[in-house]
């Protein structure tokens, strides 16, 4: 599967780590993108701070 790859700082304020990929320290996150239709997306991310999964 091939992603695209971005560099922004958006802040998602409801998320869920879902998994922690320990080779390269990037985390697959479940977010909410549209606080009005509680529609979830799911994406690939690196973090300047430790997340906890769930």
């Amino acid at each position: 599967m091939l992603t695209k790859q971005t560099n922004s700082g958006v802040t998602y304020k409801q998320y869920k780590v879902i998994s922690l990929d320990t080779n390269d320290a990037t985390y697959f996150l479940e977010y909410v993108q549209d606080g009005a239709t509680r529609k979830l997306e799911y994406c690939w991310c690196r973090a300047n701070r430790v997340l906890n999964l769930r």
